[in-house]
């Protein structure tokens, strides 16, 4: 994951874990309470949206598929930029995957795979056609055979959210690191800006790259880390919509900049999609990817802001 590599003596920090990952927040000139609070709404934002959580408002939606559910403005908004994504990225993010991941044997947290899973007959992503949003009402219906997983821009979202509220609460700056999807808001406790380390995906105890930002938002995706064995071979989490497998591709890891962390996100999931090419057709983010092989790919404009 990536990480913030320099903080000053006026900043605050805590750590934990939420939605199957290490979350790192810091502000400057703020209080222990406000972390809390930050802390509630990551907690609150997990209870909405995770799949692993009975109640929450995702089960609710992926249990009524034809029938429309009334959800939070949370939740509506989130489901509405996946629906977004996907079509900005012709598919290749796709909220649709949650069968799949399932047919893959990610039935359960991160934290709780332990030894060879179950897999199932594999099958694509049936899209998101049919998938109905009411916002006079706040509601969502997804035809038949359609399910939902946040996995690819909910903790890019949460990141996005919760820097905002403690701007919110009175913070001259504040980062939110939801597990190397990171938004940073505000004034940094070092002059150089936000001070972001990505971790080489071969050996996450050295630096890959570092970099600094005013603020902004960072996300890193890498087929290195989340793993786990089947009973049909070796799975991960990054799933090709096309299919319904994880993705077989020479890409080891892409980290994107971007205004936003849930649009930063997306794009790492597209770019795995799409390879090296791609890079020369971003227009309103950064990107660096590293091949399996070690070779290092950026586009237009990523060096310049790489220290």
């Amino acid at each position: 994951m990536v990480r913030v590599a320099t903080l000053g003596p006026e900043s605050i920090a805590t750590r934990f874990r939420a939605m199957g990952t290490q979350v790192h927040i810091v502000a400057t000139d703020l209080g222990e309470s406000e972390l809390e609070l930050a802390r509630d709404r990551i907690d609150d934002l997990e209870r909405r949206w995770s799949r692993f959580i009975a109640s929450s408002e995702l089960n609710a939606v992926n249990r009524s598929a034809g029938r429309p559910v009334i959800v939070s403005e949370e939740t509506f908004d989130l489901i509405a930029r996946s629906v977004l994504a996907s079509r900005l990225t012709d598919g290749k993010f796709d909220p649709s995957v949650e069968r799949a991941m399932v047919a893959n044997g990610y039935d359960c947290d991160f934290d709780h795979l332990t030894g060879v899973v179950n897999s199932r007959i594999l099958c694509p992503a049936p899209g998101i056609e049919g998938i109905d949003l009411i916002p006079a009402i706040g509601a969502v219906s997804l035809p038949i055979g359609t399910t939902l997983d946040f996995g690819g821009i909910g903790k890019g979202l949460a990141a996005d959210l919760v820097a905002g509220l403690l701007i919110d609460l009175g913070a001259e700056g504040a980062m939110v690191n939801m597990g190397g999807d990171l938004r940073a808001i505000g004034q940094a406790s070092d002059a150089q800006g936000w001070v972001i380390s990505v971790p080489d995906p071969f050996d996450q105890h050295r630096e890959l790259l570092r970099f600094a930002m005013p603020e902004g938002a960072v996300a890193t995706s890498s087929q290195m880390l989340r793993r786990w064995a089947t009973k049909n071979g070796e799975a991960h989490h990054l799933i090709d919509p096309s299919t319904g497998a994880p993705l077989n591709t020479d890409v080891a890891l892409v980290t994107v900049i971007a205004a936003e962390a849930w649009w930063a996100e997306v794009l790492t999931k597209s770019l795995f999609i799409s390879g090296p090419f791609a890079l020369e057709g971003l227009s309103d983010a950064y990107a660096v990817m590293v091949m399996s092989d070690g070779s290092i790919h950026c586009s237009p404009g990523a060096d310049a802001v790489i220290r």
